[in-house]
């Protein structure tokens, strides 16, 4: 039989298009008896297929059919598929209604939607039973990319075992082991081809699991293939998720280190993702609680409860879709600088983007905020529409540029303040220059503000070496305990080199004054300090030495002359933690009631005072080497008399720093108070 059909009239859906626009037929069948040997093709546009063998149609049975497919033409199949090199070959023997099928497929490349396999290999002996087709698959792949959102980036060298069971236009499979360098794993596959519903998940470990911009992740997964109450099916487990690297440097202050989370999840095939009983721990934040869902209409909830270390308990409700959200975010205590407090932040959909409105206490009273982003149409655009902080309000627009910085102009006026901030681009890096003025501004709150005068005026372009010219003057300040009676810093700092002058003159308890002025260079500052703190004065006998480094900065050994033949030595490193060495020469402590106004202490202390923390999050560590003679401490009740002493502590318990000063600093006048496992006096 040789010609032509227009066999794809008689189907839908694949199978009509891959017989579409017509198929050429080319068989020839041998009969003997009840036996027939078939041999020929058939071929459209789309595939081409080869069958050689033979049929026993007395005992309906397949005897070694043989079948040969080419695919021509992925489309046909669905627009999503797109393919290279798609072979398959397929034997048929047994039974008509029960047969068994070994094939083998093959790919150069094949593509679904975003997934893309190279090199794909498959192979398998199914069986037909009365209920159901079981299709074991034993696949090898190269290489499969566009898995980020399952499997966290590309995956090489994959093995693929297990079986696929076909039933009433369903495909489902619970054990199908994946096998890769990253990933050891069942996937649980479910396609219902009657409803156009396909989802799948993975059940086990996925190592190196990366989120752009976030960091990288081991996954643990338990998930079953269940039956739902309507007679569909469902995947439900839990996961868990260790982070093993975080790029976001803002994530990873927020979390203070890598973080652990779990969650149950449930994926139905009403296609709503659902999860509960979601935890997290790490450093700085834990969350104690969380539940919601997300829809494929984009709808979201979620709710949850968090307890950070540097913003107190935390909550966030979460309703509506990404586009048109409804959330509530609340912080006890978030500080960000202003000591902000108490903070309720909501956050709706807006024409064209979200609007926050925002209520909170801080160090200098009341704040609130009304705020739209546009992020729809056009440059991201921040429109301050309403702030408030104690009476000073805040308006503005800034909008993003094509380089990246953001373009506009801040305003700021009330309680005798007024100002402005104006946004621009130096090319790709942002620019802003600061004018502010204020006269008799008083502001609530613990902080105590007030400010008699000040002017600040400073432009600010952040190169890769920032660009800083700056006069900041006031007089007439108090801030909680210290009143300023005068203060002036000037900064000229361009391409790493500069200079800067501060002199600040007033009481914190006792009177003090400091004078300072800096030469920098990229490679070393040079400053000169000079001053007056409880009547006594100190000065550098050279100028201090620092050296500016990527990682912070080190302070060269530096002479501070105390005055009537007293000194003190310094050195040290700052950054993301301190060292401090130091050496004392008849150092006067009352120079301490500068700090600590209420101690009260007298005396001269020689000998060494080494401080170290590694990090704000670890405990500090102190050598303390001294001795003190004239000791005294005076109260508004008595003075003690002058008492003569040694202490020596090395701190490897990493309580605090200065500890045998501290023992010092709590006698009552008269008395030195001893702790035989802590310091040693000689009275």
């Amino acid at each position: 039989m040789k010609g032509s059909a227009q066999a794809a009239r008689l189907f839908t859906g694949a199978t009509a298009a891959l017989l579409a626009p017509q198929t050429a037929v080319d068989l020839t069948a041998r009969l003997d008896e009840r036996n027939v040997d078939l041999d020929g093709r058939f071929t459209s546009d789309a595939f081409r297929l080869g069958v050689s063998g033979g049929l026993d149609l007395g005992d309906s049975r397949y005897e070694a059919l043989q079948l040969a497919f080419v695919l021509l033409r992925p489309s046909a199949i669905a627009p999503s598929v797109r393919a290279d090199g798609v072979r398959a070959t397929a034997t048929l023997d047994g039974a008509f209604d029960r047969p068994t099928v070994a094939y083998q497929a093959n790919a150069n490349a094949l593509a679904v939607n975003d997934i893309v396999i190279d090199a794909l290999t498959l192979a398998g002996k199914a069986r037909v039973d009365t209920d159901q087709v079981i299709i074991p698959v034993a696949g090898r792949a190269a290489r499969i990319r566009g898995l980020d959102a399952v499997a966290g980036g590309t995956l090489v060298q994959v093995r693929l075992d297990g079986d696929l069971a076909y039933s009433n236009g369903r495909i489902l499979s619970d054990n199908l082991r994946l096998r890769s360098p990253r990933i050891d794993a069942k996937a649980i596959v479910i396609a219902d081809l009657n409803r156009g519903f396909y989802t799948g998940a993975i059940d086990g470990r996925i190592n190196d699991y990366r989120i752009e911009s976030v960091g990288i992740f081991d996954i643990d997964t338990d998930a079953d293939l269940e039956t739902a109450p309507n007679g569909g099916f469902a995947i439900a487990g839990r996961v868990r998720a260790r982070s093993t690297q975080l790029f976001n440097s803002g994530v990873r202050d927020l979390l203070g280190g890598n973080a652990v989370a779990t969650s149950d999840v449930r994926y139905g095939t009403d296609g709503i993702i659902r999860f509960a009983n979601l935890r997290m721990t790490s450093p700085l934040l834990r969350i104690v609680s969380g539940q919601g869902s997300y829809a494929p209409s984009g709808q979201v909830r979620l709710t949850a409860r968090a307890s950070s270390a540097d913003y107190g308990p935390l909550g966030v409700q979460l309703a509506g879709t990404i586009s048109d959200p409804r959330a509530t975010l609340t912080a006890e205590r978030p500080g960000l600088g202003i000591g902000l407090a108490n903070l309720v932040a909501r956050i709706n959909g807006a024409p064209n983007g979200y609007r926050l409105a925002a209520t909170g206490d801080t160090d200098y009273g009341p704040l609130s905020a009304d705020v739209v982003l546009l992020t729809a149409a056009g440059p991201l655009t921040i429109d301050i529409a309403r702030g408030d902080l104690s009476g000073i309000g805040f308006d503005g627009r800034l909008v993003q540029s094509s380089a990246g910085p953001f373009v506009g102009q801040l305003n700021a006026s009330g309680q005798g303040l007024g100002g402005l901030v104006r946004l621009s681009a130096a090319g790709q890096y942002q620019a802003a220059a600061i004018n502010v003025r204020a006269n008799d501004v008083v502001l609530p709150g613990p902080a105590k503000l007030a400010v008699g005068s000040a002017i600040v005026d400073a432009d600010v372009t952040l190169y890769d070496t920032p660009h800083v010219v700056a006069d900041i003057q006031i007089a007439q300040t108090r801030i909680r305990e210290y009143d300023i009676a005068v203060g002036r810093v000037k900064i000229d700092y361009r391409d790493g080199r500069g200079k800067a002058q501060a002199l600040v003159e007033g009481t914190s308890g006792v009177p003090f004054r400091i004078a300072a002025n800096a030469d920098l260079t990229p490679k070393l500052w040079r400053a000169s300090v000079q001053g007056r703190a409880t009547g006594i004065n100190f000065r550098t006998t050279s100028p201090a030495r620092i050296i500016p480094g990527p990682e912070g900065y080190e302070l060269l050994p530096t002479t501070v002359n105390l005055g009537r033949g007293s000194s003190a030595r310094v050195a040290g490193r700052f950054g993301d933690g301190i060292m401090v060495q130091s050496r004392l020469e008849r150092v006067n402590m009352a120079i301490l009631n500068a700090v600590y106004p209420d101690m009260g202490l007298g005396g001269r202390a020689t000998g060494s005072l080494d401080f170290e923390q590694a990090s704000s999050e670890s405990f500090p560590r102190a050598d303390a080497r001294l001795s003190i003679t004239g000791f005294t401490r005076t109260t508004a009740a008595s003075v003690s008399q002058p008492t003569r002493g040694a202490a020596r502590r090395r701190d490897p318990l990493q309580r605090s720093c200065g500890y045998a000063l501290f023992l010092l600093w709590t006698c009552r006048p008269g008395r030195v108070r001893t702790d035989r496992g802590r310091c040693r006096f000689q009275l």
